[in-house]
Order: structure tokens, then C-alpha cells, then sequence
């Protein structure tokens, strides 16, 4: 039932007029949606304490993670669109860090890194630059190409901005990525046949916008 609340929840979102779904609704969604994933992540640490068959459980722990975190993006991504900032509090910005670094599926980090793009240039404190900072560049490192291809875009989307040079060169970004270039043209060479074309065709676009970007930050730092 969770689970097709928030799909459908989702298709509002991106179906449904801004007009219609009026300017304080998006926000209230967000938050509930919120709370929604941090009641699940609750269950499931409940659910993993006792000595029952949780592999169902987790099956349908892992949809619905997906399944909120995909509403959760799309709210903001929608708020964005309509140059609305949507607040993200403080506890809700910690949770959707959390789920970049720890999330249950390929798909949930990759909808937590999608919202860190879309908020990252928010950060006004060097403590939140850094948190930022830190969850993009242990993403670099995933094991799903489609995450660290979606980390890098949301790399580029936030240190594109001369205000985050301070934390771009305190974190070592520069040869985070260019390690990261290589390790994708070796990953992508030896999974290719095995990766749907339009993902390989994703990857190597982001990869050459590495290039470039890497290319942009060797001039201007």
C-alpha cells in the first residue's frame, strides 16, 4: 500500500500543473515523505533485531525505499523547475545524505544523490559544504556505474560555483575525479556488454564532461 501511495504520489508530482498543486503542497509532501522513510528505516532496523525471516521484509523494505526516495527527488527537482526553493531541514538533509552513503539499492543512492544535486549549491556553512563534500566524493567509489555517472553530474552541478573552491581543494576533489575518470574508463571496458546501451552511452557522455570539467578546474583554481 506504501509503496503504490508513493508512486502515485510521485506521478503527481510530475504530471500534475504547479497551479493545481498549489505552492505549499510540494513542500508538505516532501516532508511527509520524510517521515515516511524515516519510519521505515526505524522498522527496519526493529526487524533485523529479531531471529524471524527477514528476506521478504527486505525485499519490500528495498521497494519501498526506491519507491519514497523517487518522490522525495521529484518534489524537489519539481520545486526547482518552478524556481521555487523548497526548505530542507536540518534532520532531512542528514537522511538523505544517509541514504547516498548507505542506501539499500543502486536505485536509492542514485535518487539521494539526484536531491544532493539538486540542493548542494544551498550550503552556506562550511560544516554543510563538507558534509556535501564527503557524501559526493564516497559515491565516486560505488560499485553501480549509474550511481557515480549521477555523482558526477551532481558534481558538476555544485562545484561549478566559485563559492565551493575552498571546500573543492580542502577535500582533494581534483584528484578524487581525475581517479575517478580512469576507474570509469576501465569499469566501462570491461562490463560494456553486460550494461544496457543507453547506460553505456550515458557513461561515456558523463565521462568526456569529466574531462572537461576536470580540464575547467585545472585552469581556474
Amino acid at each position: 500500500m506504501r509503496i503504490r501511495a508513493c508512486n502515485a504520489v510521485n506521478n503527481l508530482l510530475l504530471s500534475v500543473s504547479w497551479e493545481v498543486l498549489g505552492e505549499e503542497t510540494v513542500p508538505q509532501i516532501f516532508h511527509n515523505l520524510c517521515a515516511l522513510y524515516r519510519n521505515l528505516n526505524r522498522e527496519a532496523e526493529a526487524a533485523s533485531a529479531t531471529a524471524t525471516d527477514f528476506s521478504l521484509e527486505s525485499s519490500a523494505t528495498n521497494d519501498l525505499e526506491v519507491a519514497v526516495t523517487a518522490a522525495m527527488l521529484s518534489a524537489l527537482r519539481r520545486s526547482t523547475s518552478e524556481s521555487r526553493q523548497l526548505a530542507v531541514s536540518a534532520e532531512d538533509a542528514q537522511l538523505i545524505l544517509t541514504c547516498a552513503a548507505q542506501g539499500r539499492s543502486a536505485e536509492s543512492r542514485l535518487n539521494a544523490i539526484g536531491m544532493i544535486g539538486c540542493v548542494g549549491k544551498r550550503c552556506s556553512t562550511p560544516a554543510e559544504k563538507e558534509a556535501v563534500g564527503r557524501s559526493l566524493v564516497s559515491r565516486l567509489d560505488d560499485s553501480s556505474l549509474e550511481v557515480v555517472a549521477e555523482t558526477l553530474n551532481a558534481v558538476f552541478d555544485v562545484y561549478d560555483d566559485e563559492e565551493f573552491d575552498d571546500t573543492f581543494r580542502a577535500l582533494n576533489f581534483l584528484s578524487a575525479l581525475e581517479r575517478t575518470s580512469s576507474a570509469l574508463k576501465s569499469k566501462l571496458k570491461a562490463e560494456q556488454k553486460q550494461l544496457d546501451r543507453a547506460l553505456v552511452a550515458h557513461v561515456k557522455e558523463t565521462r568526456l564532461n569529466l574531462l572537461r570539467f576536470i580540464k575547467y578546474k585545472k585552469r581556474h583554481l
